[in-house]
């Protein structure tokens, strides 16, 4: 067995990364860390994880609407989030697909896709 610290990092492909980054700061206050090449490297205060942003040449394909195996990722929220309020930051900054619920009762959801149709999840642990 590998010891860990746990998934750290995921890096998407997006069709233009200075978008994705106003989207990802607007939304959860993510900063950026560092470039290298086409890819901006983000974090969201007090997270301890990256985010990486990927910006190929119009030549590569984009997988975001499609996913290419990729299902959702997810960030977690205080207890007692407002999921209301979460949406309508959400819709504001541009995000689609909105639902909520609840994976059993007092752990609420909420999923939306991104700006490149990525499927992201916020949910209470």
């Amino acid at each position: 067995m590998i010891k860990t610290f746990g998934l750290r990092h995921i890096q998407i492909k997006v069709n233009d990364a200075e978008r994705a980054l106003a989207f990802y700061a607007e939304l959860f206050g993510a900063e950026e860390q560092f470039r290298a090449g086409d890819t901006i490297f983000v974090s969201v205060p007090g997270g301890g994880d990256l985010l990486t942003l990927h910006q190929p040449p119009a030549s590569e394909p984009l997988y975001g609407r499609d996913r290419g195996g990729l299902v959702h990722f997810g960030f977690a929220l205080p207890e007692g989030a407002d999921m209301k309020d979460a949406e309508r930051q959400v819709v504001a900054a541009g995000g689609t697909n909105v639902r909520r619920g609840e994976h059993e009762p007092g752990k609420p959801f909420l999923y939306f896709h991104d700006l490149d149709g990525y499927e992201v999840e916020l949910w209470t642990p």
